[in-house]
């Protein structure tokens, strides 16, 4: 089973990763590289590629039964909440391996 710290020690090896740069292109490209894409959607170097990240770490990790593949952050939100997993509640201080999303 995946730990919170294997996918923490994954992500710390993207720190300072910069669009267009090469590692960039490749977390898209693994990303793309995982078929089927959810909803068929090819991320492109353009695209914001936030969400696409989290799913490659899950994919690198062997995650993705608990995080899910998406490249949407609402559609993984609503991943998150069909597993139970979603807190949306106002009370919640996120910590190290939470991960949280914006409105």
């Amino acid at each position: 089973m995946t730990t919170v710290t294997q996918i923490l020690n994954q992500a710390r090896k993207y720190i300072g990763v910069t669009t267009g740069s090469a590692t960039h292109k490749a977390i898209i490209d693994k990303y793309n590289s995982v078929k089927p894409l959810p909803v068929g959607y090819k991320v492109t170097y353009t695209d914001d590629w936030c969400d696409a990240f989290i799913s490659v770490l899950a994919i690198e990790t062997g995650a993705v039964d608990i995080i899910g593949r998406e490249c949407g952050v609402q559609r993984h939100i609503d991943i998150f909440k069909s597993k139970g997993i979603w807190i949306e509640d106002g009370t919640i201080t996120p910590k190290a391996g939470d991960i949280i999303t914006f409105n």
